[in-house]
C-alpha cells in the first residue's frame, strides 16, 4: 500500500476489490429474474442479448477490479497511450480525459518523474467471446444417424434411422 494513502480511501479500494464478485452475481441473478420466460424458450436472438448485457456488466466489474488493484492505493491515472517515440530513449503520448480527477497531479508533474503501471482488464476476460446463445433451430441430423427434433416446451426427441428393404409388391399390388 501507498504509505501517502489515507486510511478512508484504501477501505474503500478495499471494500469494492471484495464486492466485485458480488456485483458480478448480482447482475446475473438480475438478468434471470428480469427474464420472461426460462432460457431454453428464450430465442437465439434474445439469448444473445441477454448474453450481451452480461458481457459488458462483467467487463466493467473487471475494469475496475483491475484498474483498483493495480493502483495499489496509488493516485491513478486512466490515460490512452496515443504514440511512442523511441529516439535517444523512448518518449510516450499519453491523451488524459480533462473529467479526469486526477489531471492537477498531470498538471503539477510536468518534468517529474512518474511510475507507470500497465494494467489491461482484457488480459482477464480472455474466451468471453466464446460465450453463445442456444440455436433457435439444431441440426436434424446428429451425424450418427440419429435425429434430434426440440419441441416447443424445449423437450427433445431422439430417433434413430433404421434402414429400410427396397418393397417388393405383391401378388396382388402387382396385378
Amino acid at each position: 500500500m501507498n504509505p501517502s494513502t489515507s486510511p478512508e480511501r484504501q477501505d474503500v479500494i478495499n471494500m469494492t476489490i471484495d464486492t466485485v464478485g458480488r456485483d458480478m452475481l448480482s447482475a446475473m441473478i438480475d438478468e434471470l429474474r428480469n427474464q420472461p420466460d426460462v432460457w431454453q424458450k428464450l430465442s437465439e436472438d434474445k439469448q444473445g442479448e441477454v448474453i450481451e448485457r452480461l458481457t459488458k456488466r462483467v467487463k466493467s466489474n473487471v475494469q475496475t477490479a483491475v484498474h483498483l488493484i493495480a493502483s495499489n492505493g496509488n493516485n491513478t491515472i486512466v490515460a490512452d497511450l496515443e504514440q511512442v517515440v523511441i529516439k535517444d530513449g523512448v518518449k510516450a503520448v499519453f491523451k488524459v480525459g480533462m473529467g479526469n480527477p486526477a489531471i492537477e497531479d498531470v498538471f503539477n508533474g510536468v518534468g517529474k518523474p512518474f511510475l507507470l503501471s500497465v494494467s489491461r482488464a482484457s488480459d482477464f476476460i480472455g474466451g468471453m467471446d466464446g460465450v453463445k446463445p442456444d440455436p433457435d433451430q439444431y441440426e436434424l441430423n446428429d451425424g450418427d444417424g440419429t435425429f434430434v427434433n426440440v419441441t416447443e416446451d424445449g423437450s427433445v426427441i431422439d430417433a434413430e434411422l433404421t434402414p429400410m428393404l427396397p418393397h417388393e409388391p405383391s401378388e396382388d399390388e402387382a396385378a
